[in-house]
C-alpha cells in the first residue's frame, strides 16, 4: 500500500514548525498548502435533486449560548455603631454596578440557542500567507490576521462555538486499492487548538456513514488517514463534516460542511492507477525548506541559529505518494448533477475551476502604491509597470485565444496590511484560481551605478519541472527580441539559482526569485522582465515619454504571444465513457478524460442522438470541465422524446485555430422505469410517518430501496437513510421517526433504487410532509429588586406530539457569557414557570433576554418566543450564617462590594456582647470570583455565647477604610437537667447525673465543681464521664473533701463543641457521717454478683494459672470465697472485694506473683517483701479470711490456721472495713497504709451488690 503524500507530509512538517518557531519562518517551497485543498462552494445540495444556488441556502446562523453561574444576597442595615477598637462604623455608601462574570464557559446541557435573536456576531478573522517580492531569494513569511468588523443583526452569523473552516485537503480524489487516503481539515481561527476531531463521510452507494479519527493535530489543523487494502470495496464517498474538540472546552462542537458551503469527497476502485498517475507518484518529489528573514536594505537574509535544522526537520516527515484525479460532477448521493457548476478537486492544478479555453496570461504590475519599488528622475516604478500592464493587457486581448487576468488593476496594494512577500504570494495564488497558465510578473531596474541601461528577463530553471523552464525560456528570448527592437540593449535571458544549496531529485538547484519558483509551484511559467533601469539617465529619459511606455507594453505582448503559438499542441482525448445510467431520472452521463493540452481547447461538442428515428432528436451539447483534462455533460432524456434504447454520443474538439477534429465516441443503452413517493402520518402526534415507493416498471436488478430523510431548516444536516421493506403488496415501505431529526417544518422525502451487485444507488422520485412547530405564550413577572429576581410564565402551548421539557436561556451580557439555561416546572394550570436570578447571571444589570424552547414528545426542541427584563443593581449586603448548623464555625459575606469602587481588602470586625469587646477579633476577608467578599469565624476563638456583632470595613486604593455594614448573629447556650442519686449512708458517696444536653455544637466536655465549705476550700472539678444511654455522669466522694459532712454545693458546666464553657445548672446534697461496714456477719451477696462484678471490671480471669490451684473459672474462684468465708463468719463481699482491690482484679503485677495464690498480699510488706506462698487456691483464699477474721473478731478459727501472719494482728482492732486502713484506724493499726483503704473496699462492696 502506498504511503503519505510527500507534499502532505511536508505540509504538516512546515506547520509544526511554523507553531513551535514563532512568525519568523519561511513558507514551504514546492506545494503552497492553500493550493492543494479541494474546496468546493456548492452551497446547499439537496439529495437527488440539483444544486441550489447559494443565495437560496443562505441560513441564519445558530448563537451558541453559555452558562456562567454568580450569586446575590439581600442587604442588611447598617448602623452607626462604634467598636471600642476605636474603628468607626460608616454608611451612607454610593451605588455602583456589581461585577459581570464573563467566563464564558459552554451551555453544560449542550443547547443552542437558535432563534439567533439578540446573538452577538463572532469575528472572523482574515489571514494571508505570503512571500517577498522579486528582491529576495526566499522570504520570511509572516502571517497578518485581521479581525472583520462586527455586524450587529446579521441574519448569517457563525456560531461563537462552531468555528469556520478554511479548507479541505484530499490526497487522492481516485483511490487506487491497495491504496492510503489521506484528508486535511484546517479551520481558519489560527488561534484555537484542536484537542481531538473525528472526520465523518457517507458511502454514495449504500448510505451508510463513517468516521475517522484525527491521525496527527498541530494547533488549528487536524489529518485524518484510512487505509483501503486489497478486498476494499468499490465506492464513492462525500466529506459530511467534522466534530472537535477545543483545548480547555469539555463540549464536543460539529461542524457540517454544507452548512459553510464546503464539499468534498472522492472515489475508491479496483482499476489500476493509469501510467499518467503512477509516474507522477514515482516523479513527485517535495522541494526543502529554508528560512529567510529581510534585512533592511531589503535583501533576503539566510536566518541562522535555531531555525537551522529546519531542513532536517521536514526531511524526515516526507515519505512517498502521489496524488489522485478527480471524479468530477457527482452529488453527495450519487444523483447526475445537471445543472452544478463544477469546482476543482484536482490538487496539482490550481485555479482550473473552468476549462481553459482561451490561455489565461496573468499580467502582474511589480510592487504597488503600499511596497514601493525604485524610484529616479520623477519615476516610481510602481506607476510605470502599471502603464506598462495595461498597454500589455490592451495588446494581448487583441489575439484569439488568449485572456489577460490583471493581477494589480489599480495603484492600490491588493491585499491591505500584508508585508512585501505576503502580497506576492497572494498575488500568485490569485493567478492560479483564474486558470492562469502564464505569469509575468513587470519591473524597472535599478542600482547599475547609473552606466548600466538595457532589458533582461528572468525565467524559471530546471528544478522540478524542466518543460516550464524551456517554455519559459522560450517566452523570455521573444520578449527580449520584442524589446531590443525598441533600442534597449538585451542583456539576456537568465536564470538565478538558489543559493542554499537546495535541489531537486535530478540534483538541480532551487529558482531564486519567488516569481520563478512560487509560479511553478502552481503548474504556471513564471517570469521577471525587467525592461530598463530606471537610475540610468538614458533610459529614464525615455521612460518620461508615455509613447515609450506603450511601446514596452505592447514588445511584452508580442513576445508572449509569439511563444504562445510556437508551443500549440493539437488536443487529444484518452476516453470517452458513459456512467451514471438513471432509468429513473432519465439521465445520464458522457465523460471524456485525459483530454490534452486543454490549454488548446477553444471548444468541445458532444453531439447525442437516440436509436429511434434516426437523428431527428439530436442535441449538440458542450461539456463541462472538471479540471485535470476532465470534461462532462449530463444528458437528459427529455431533450430527446424520452426515447429509450441506444444513445449515440460523438466527440468534437475545436482547438484554438479554430480547426475541429472528432476525438471519440460512446453508446449508452436506456430503459425506461417510474416511481411514486408518499408520506403519511401515523397518528395526530406526528412522532411517526410512513413512507410508501410504489415502482412500475421495476428493473430487473433492483436490490432494495433506501429513502433519504431531512428537513428544509436542517440544510441536511439531519439527513437519515431508511431501508425501505418490500411488502406483500410490491410496495416498498418504511417508518421515519421524527425524534431523529429533530426539526419542524416541511421534509424531503428522497427514493433511491438499489441496483446491480455493485449496489449503486439510483435516485426514483420524491414528495414532502409536514411537521407543525410548537407555539406558545410568554409573559415575565414578580419583578423584585432586592433579590433580583423574576418569573418567566409559559403558557397557552400548541404543541401536537406534547411537550416534553421547556427550556429557558437567559442572559444579559452581548457575548452571552452569563448565559444559563433553565428548565421551567409545570404548574397545575398546565403553564410552565421558571424563577430567573440575578446571581445566576454573574450579577449583571441592564436588560435580559429570555428566549423559551420547548422540547416536544417527537424530540424536537424549538424557539417559541421571547422576551426581556430590566434589572437593576440591588444594595450592598452583608450576611453571613451557620451553614453545618453546629454553630462552630460562621461565613460572613459581603456583596456587592465593587459598589465603591477599587477595593484592596475588606476586614470584618467580629464580638460577643458577653463582656463588652474583650473578645474582638479582626478577620481578613477574601475576595471571590463573583464579586464578593467572604471570611469564617472560628467560635473557639471567642467563648461566648449570646449575641454576636460584626462590623465591616472595606479599605480602598487610597488606603482609607470605610464601613460598608454591619450584622449580628447568636450563638446559642447549651441547656441541661442535673440531678443527684445512690447517696450511700456508709460511705457519704452520691452520683451527679447530667441529662438532656441540648448544644448545637456538641459536648466536648462536662464538668462538676462539687465543695461543702463556704469558703470553698475543699472545693473539687470532677470531669464527667459519658454512659452509654448519653448521659453524663460523676461520682463524689467526702473523702475528697476532707470527709466533710454537711450540705454539698454542686455545680455542672458544659463546654460545647465550639469551645465555649456554660453554667448548666446546680443542686445540692446533704451528707450525713457514715454508719461502718462490719467485716464479720453474715454474707450479703451471692457467688453469680462476685461473678457479674468480675466480668464487668473487663479483665481476663487467669484460667491457665489458676486452674492448677484447683479454680479453673471465675465461678469456682467465687464458690470458694463464699464457702470459706461462711466457715469463718467472714462476710464474702469483704474479702472477694479486698482481693479484686489487692490483686487488681487478679491481675497481679506486683510484689506478688499469681503463682503464690495470695491474694491478699498477706506479708507483702511495704518494704518490697515478696509476701507469702499457699499450695493452692483454697488455701490461699482460706489464709485471707482467717487474716480479715483475726482484724475483726476475737473469735477462735473454726478449721485449721494456714494464715502465716494471723499470730502478729493484735484482734478485732479494726472490726469494721472502713478501719482496714491504718490512716483511718482509730487505734493506728490497720492492714495497709493507704489512705482510703477501706472506704475503698466499703465502696466496691456497694457496687457489687447492684450487679
Amino acid at each position: 500500500m502506498k504511503k503519505r503524500s510527500k507534499r502532505l507530509a511536508a505540509f504538516m512538517a512546515v506547520m509544526l514548525l511554523c507553531t513551535s518557531m514563532g512568525t519568523n519562518v519561511s513558507a514551504v517551497e514546492g506545494e503552497n498548502p492553500i493550493s492543494q485543498t479541494t474546496v468546493t462552494k456548492e452551497a446547499g445540495q439537496n439529495v437527488g435533486s440539483s444544486v441550489k444556488t447559494q443565495s437560496e441556502e443562505e441560513q441564519s446562523s445558530i448563537n451558541e449560548e453559555t452558562d456562567a453561574p454568580g450569586k446575590s444576597e439581600v442587604s442588611d442595615d447598617q448602623n452607626g455603631q462604634t467598636d471600642q477598637s476605636g474603628q468607626t462604623d460608616q454608611n451612607g455608601q454610593t451605588d455602583q454596578n456589581g461585577q459581570t462574570d464573563q467566563s464564558g464557559q459552554p451551555d453544560q446541557s449542550g443547547q443552542t440557542d437558535q432563534s439567533g435573536q439578540e446573538g452577538q456576531n463572532d469575528q472572523e478573522m482574515a489571514s494571508g500567507t505570503g512571500t517577498e517580492e522579486n528582491v529576495s531569494e526566499k522570504t520570511d513569511t509572516t502571517k497578518a490576521e485581521q479581525a472583520m468588523p462586527e455586524e450587529e443583526n446579521s441574519a448569517s452569523q457563525s456560531s461563537e462555538a462552531e468555528k469556520e473552516i478554511a479548507y479541505i485537503y484530499v490526497d487522492e480524489q481516485m483511490v487506487n486499492i491497495p491504496e492510503t487516503q489521506n484528508i486535511m481539515v484546517a479551520f481558519s481561527d489560527e488561534g484555537i487548538e484542536l484537542e481531538s476531531a473525528r472526520l465523518s463521510m457517507v458511502s454514495e452507494r449504500t448510505g451508510q456513514t463513517y468516521e475517522m479519527d484525527a491521525e496527527q493535530i498541530c494547533d488549528n489543523t487536524a489529518l485524518f488517514t484510512r487505509e483501503y487494502p486489497e478486498g476494499s470495496d468499490e465506492d464513492s464517498y462525500q466529506l459530511t463534516g467534522i466534530t472537535y474538540k477545543l483545548t480547555g472546552i469539555q463540549e464536543e462542537i460539529t461542524t457540517q460542511f454544507n452548512s459553510q458551503e464546503l464539499q468534498a469527497g472522492f472515489q475508491v476502485t479496483a482499476e489500476p492507477e493509469t501510467e499518467e498517475k503512477a509516474a507522477a507518484d514515482q516523479a513527485e518529489d517535495v522541494p526543502e525548506v529554508t528560512a529567510y528573514s529581510i534585512d533592511g536594505d531589503g535583501n533576503a537574509v539566510e536566518l541562522s541559529g535555531d531555525t537551522a535544522d529546519i531542513e532536517d526537520v521536514v526531511k524526515s516527515t516526507v515519505q512517498e505518494a502521489g496524488a489522485g484525479e478527480a471524479d468530477p460532477g457527482e452529488t453527495d448521493t450519487g444523483e447526475v448533477d445537471t445543472d452544478a457548476e463544477i469546482s476543482v478537486n484536482a490538487l496539482d492544478d490550481v485555479g482550473a475551476g473552468t476549462a481553459r479555453s482561451n490561455t489565461v496570461v496573468a499580467i502582474c504590475a511589480g510592487h504597488d502604491a503600499t511596497h514601493t519599488g525604485a524610484a529616479a528622475y520623477g519615476l516610481h516604478e510602481e506607476q510605470l509597470t502599471l502603464k506598462v500592464a495595461n498597454y500589455c493587457k490592451q495588446e494581448l486581448e487583441k489575439y484569439a485565444g488568449i485572456s489577460v487576468y490583471m493581477v494589480r488593476p489599480s495603484e492600490a496594494c491588493s491585499y491591505p496590511g500584508s508585508t512585501v512577500g505576503d502580497c506576492l504570494n497572494q498575488r500568485v495564488i490569485s493567478a492560479a484560481q483564474h486558470g492562469a497558465s502564464i505569469f509575468v510578473d513587470l519591473h524597472f531596474n535599478a542600482g547599475g551605478g547609473g552606466g548600466a541601461t538595457g532589458a533582461e528577463v528572468y525565467y524559471p530553471n530546471k528544478s522540478y519541472n524542466s518543460d516550464i523552464s524551456q517554455q519559459g525560456k522560450d517566452m523570455a528570448e521573444k520578449i527580449l527580441q520584442q524589446l531590443e527592437a525598441l533600442g534597449l540593449q538585451n542583456r539576456g535571458a537568465k536564470i538565478r539559482n538558489c543559493t542554499t544549496g537546495e535541489t531537486d531529485s535530478n540534483g538541480n538547484l532551487d529558482d531564486y526569485y519567488l516569481t520563478n519558483r512560487l509560479s511553478k509551484e502552481y503548474g504556471m511559467t513564471g517570469l521577471i522582465v525587467e525592461h530598463a533601469f530606471i537610475d540610468s539617465a538614458n533610459d529614464a529619459e525615455r521612460l518620461k515619454q508615455e509613447s515609450f511606455l506603450k511601446q514596452l507594453g505592447v514588445a511584452d505582448a508580442k513576445g508572449i504571444y509569439a511563444s504562445i503559438q510556437k508551443n500549440v499542441t493539437v488536443p487529444t482525448v484518452s476516453s470517452v465513457t458513459s456512467s451514471h445510467e438513471n432509468d429513473f431520472s432519465k439521465t445520464f452521463r458522457v465523460k471524456l478524460s485525459g483530454v490534452s493540452p486543454v490549454y488548446n481547447v477553444s471548444k468541445i461538442y458532444i453531439p447525442t442522438w437516440s436509436a429511434t428515428n434516426g437523428q431527428d432528436d439530436i442535441v449538440w451539447y458542450q461539456p463541462k470541465y472538471a479540471g485535470n483534462g476532465v470534461y462532462y455533460i449530463d444528458i437528459k432524456l427529455s431533450n430527446h422524446n424520452n426515447n429509450t434504447g441506444e444513445y449515440y454520443s460523438h466527440v468534437y474538439i475545436t482547438d484554438m485555430s479554430g480547426q475541429q477534429r472528432m476525438a471519440g465516441s460512446v453508446t449508452t443503452n436506456m430503459r425506461g422505469s417510474s416511481a411514486t413517493v408518499k408520506a403519511a402520518k401515523t397518528t395526530s402526534s406526528e412522532k411517526q410517518f410512513k413512507l410508501t415507493t410504489t415502482i412500475k416498471r421495476s428493473p430487473s436488478q433492483l436490490k432494495g430501496v433506501k429513502i433519504a430523510v431531512w428537513s428544509d431548516a436542517g440544510d441536511q444536516d439531519d439527513l437519515i437513510w431508511y431501508d425501505a421493506k418490500k411488502g406483500s403488496d410490491g410496495k416498498w415501505s418504511v417508518t421515519a421517526n421524527i425524534s431523529r431529526h429533530k426539526t419542524t417544518g416541511r421534509y424531503q422525502v428522497h427514493a433511491y433504487a438499489v441496483i446491480g451487485s455493485k449496489k449503486s444507488m439510483v435516485f426514483m422520485n420524491k414528495t414532502t410532509f409536514n411537521v407543525t412547530p410548537s407555539s406558545a405564550s410568554i409573559t415575565v413577572s414578580n419583578y423584585v429588586k432586592n433579590s433580583g429576581t423574576f418569573l418567566v410564565k409559559i403558557n397557552k402551548i400548541v404543541c401536537p406530539s406534547g411537550v416534553s421539557k421547556v427550556y429557558v436561556p437567559v442572559w444579559c451580557a452581548q457575548d452571552q457569557s452569563d448565559i444559563k439555561w433553565y428548565t421551567a416546572a409545570k404548574q397545575k394550570d398546565g403553564s410552565y414557570q421558571v424563577k430567573v436570578d440575578m446571581k445566576n447571571h454573574g450579577y449583571a444589570v441592564g436588560k435580559y433576554k429570555i428566549h423559551v424552547y420547548i422540547a416536544s414528545g417527537n424530540g424536537i426542541q424549538q424557539n417559541v418566543g421571547a422576551k426581556t427584563q430590566s434589572v437593576q443593581q440591588p444594595n450592598v449586603i452583608i450576611s453571613g450564617g451557620d451553614s453545618a448548623k453546629t454553630e462552630k464555625t460562621f461565613w460572613l459575606k459581603a456583596s456587592n462590594v465593587n459598589k465603591l469602587g477599587t477595593v484592596k481588602a475588606v476586614s470584618f470586625a467580629v464580638w460577643s456582647e458577653e463582656k463588652g469587646q474583650d473578645d474582638l477579633v479582626w478577620y481578613n476577608g477574601t475576595s471571590q470570583s463573583d464579586g464578593t467578599w467572604r471570611t469564617s469565624v472560628n467560635i473557639s476563638r471567642h467563648k461566648s455565647v449570646g449575641k454576636y456583632n460584626v462590623h465591616v470595613y472595606a479599605t480602598k486604593s487610597d488606603g482609607t477604610q470605610q464601613n460598608i455594614g454591619t450584622k449580628t448573629f447568636t450563638v446559642s447556650k447549651p441547656t441541661a437537667t442535673v440531678k443527684t442519686s445512690g447517696y450511700s449512708s456508709s460511705t457519704g458517696k452520691f452520683n451527679v447525673t447530667v441529662s438532656n444536653i441540648v448544644s448545637k455544637s456538641g459536648v466536648s466536655k462536662v464538668q462538676v465543681p462539687v465543695w461543702s465549705t463556704k469558703n470553698q476550700s475543699d472545693i473539687k472539678w470532677y470531669t464527667a464521664s459519658k454512659q452509654s444511654n448519653g448521659t453524663y455522669k460523676v461520682t463524689v466522694d467526702p473523702k475528697n473533701h476532707n470527709n466533710n459532712t454537711g450540705t454539698y454545693q454542686v455545680h455542672v458546666y458544659v463546654t460545647a463543641g465550639n469551645g465555649c464553657r456554660s453554667f448548666v445548672g446546680s443542686k445540692t446534697q446533704s451528707v450525713k457521717p457514715t454508719t461502718n461496714y462490719t467485716i464479720m456477719g453474715s454474707t450479703t451477696t451471692t457467688v453469680a454478683q462476685m461473678v457479674k462484678y468480675f466480668q464487668a471490671s473487663g479483665a481476663k480471669y487467669p484460667a491457665a494459672a489458676l486452674s492448677a490451684g484447683g479454680a479453673g473459672d471465675i465461678t469456682t474462684f467465687c464458690q470458694m470465697y463464699y464457702d470459706e468465708a461462711k466457715a469463718e463468719g467472714v462476710r464474702a463481699e469483704v474479702a472477694f472485694c479486698q482481693a479484686m482491690t489487692e490483686t487488681g482484679w487478679l491481675r497481679f503485677g506486683g510484689q506478688v506473683k499469681i503463682s503464690q495464690y495470695n491474694f491478699a498480699g498477706l506479708g507483702a510488706t511495704d518494704g518490697g517483701a515478696a509476701g507469702a506462698s499457699f499450695a493452692n487456691v483454697r488455701t490461699g483464699i482460706r489464709a485471707q479470711i482467717q487474716h480479715l477474721k483475726a482484724y475483726g473478731s476475737n473469735k477462735a478459727l473454726k478449721r485449721a490456721c494456714v494464715d502465716p501472719r494471723f499470730s502478729l494482728v493484735t484482734r478485732n482492732c479494726a472490726p469494721y472495713v472502713q478501719w482496714l486502713g491504718i490512716q483511718e484506724n482509730p487505734q493506728g493499726r490497720g492492714w495497709a497504709t493507704a489512705k482510703g483503704y477501706g472506704y475503698t473496699i466499703v465502696g466496691m462492696i456497694g457496687v457489687l451488690k447492684t450487679k
